[in-house]
């Protein structure tokens, strides 16, 4: 589709079109690469569903010092393309932050929201930030905010390289999925080889929808989960090995009214596999259609 300013972005829409949306945003970095895994559970309760190439990623023009919040209004877009005045949003990981800027700032469209294994925002969140991660990794995100994102590309471009024949195989044995990952990836192997699709086609036609997202994330997000108003479930695992279950019980405690699904034993994965338990809360906590 075109956006209002002309940018084209790239989406994947499953089910029947008269039934209610489920937006569901992937994580750091992926582009669209249809997933029946959800689409399938979602019509089960007769929800249309869609996934999105956030800008710079896949076919989706880049679009040069995006913001979180510039990402609701790609959403909205989305929406009205799509005709659906409401819908829901759920975010897995890197896509966390763009569920929170819908339910902040499309308030009178968002039913309900849901953030798997999100990240909290940085500035928001101020000194706390620095704990949540190893020394070696704070350098590393605080010179996105610090270095001009020229000098950032040729890391990134040699990481997108490593990337070109991952595997879902791969995926499932990183040493950063906990046993319950290992375990969710072995028995519902689809998921994985979803996942390694999407992050080798995110980065197959260059880094800046990535480099981007980081960007992105690090500094202020453009809104303040503090405002949030509409009913926000946040779902993390306490073993998760990529973002610090200290990110999530920071979102719970800052976003008013929010539900904390505390996984013990969970992961990055386990938050989401299965799925089906994700949807029937976030219809739950959205009310009657």
């Amino acid at each position: 589709m075109q956006l209002p300013d002309g940018r084209l972005f790239e989406y994947s829409a499953a089910g029947d079109p008269d039934w209610e949306l489920l937006i569901f945003c992937v994580g750091t970095p992926s582009a669209v690469v249809d997933f029946p895994y959800v689409a399938d559970a979602a019509a089960a309760r007769s929800l249309r569903s869609v996934i999105c190439s956030r800008p710079g990623y896949g076919g989706s023009t880049r679009n040069q010092g995006r913001t979180v919040a510039d990402a609701a209004a790609d959403i909205a877009a989305l929406a009205d393309h799509l005709g659906a005045d409401r819908f829901l949003v759920a975010g897995w990981s890197g896509g966390g932050s763009t569920a929170l800027a819908c339910a902040a700032l499309l308030p009178d469209r968002v039913r309900a929201a849901v953030t798997m294994a999100g990240t909290a925002p940085p500035v928001e969140a101020g000194d706390v930030w620095t704990t949540w991660f190893a020394p070696a990794m704070v350098d590393e995100i605080r010179a996105l905010t610090t270095k001009p994102p020229a000098e950032l590309v040729p890391e990134y471009e040699q990481d997108a390289k490593g990337f070109a024949a991952l595997t879902g195989a791969q995926l499932t044995l990183s040493d950063n999925q906990s046993a319950a990952d290992k375990a969710a990836l072995i028995e519902v192997p689809e998921v994985a080889e979803w996942l390694a699709q999407s992050i080798k086609s995110a980065v197959s036609s260059g880094i800046w929808g990535w480099l981007d997202d980081d960007l992105a994330w690090a500094r202020p997000w453009g809104f303040d989960v503090a405002d949030i108003r509409v009913p926000v479930i946040v779902r993390h695992g306490d073993e998760d090995g990529f973002v610090s279950i200290d990110q999530g019980r920071w979102l719970a405690a800052h976003i008013p009214g929010a539900r904390l699904d505390e996984m013990p034993g969970g992961g990055h994965t386990t938050v989401g596999v299965p799925i089906d338990p994700v949807i029937r809360d976030l219809l739950y906590a959205a009310g009657p259609r």
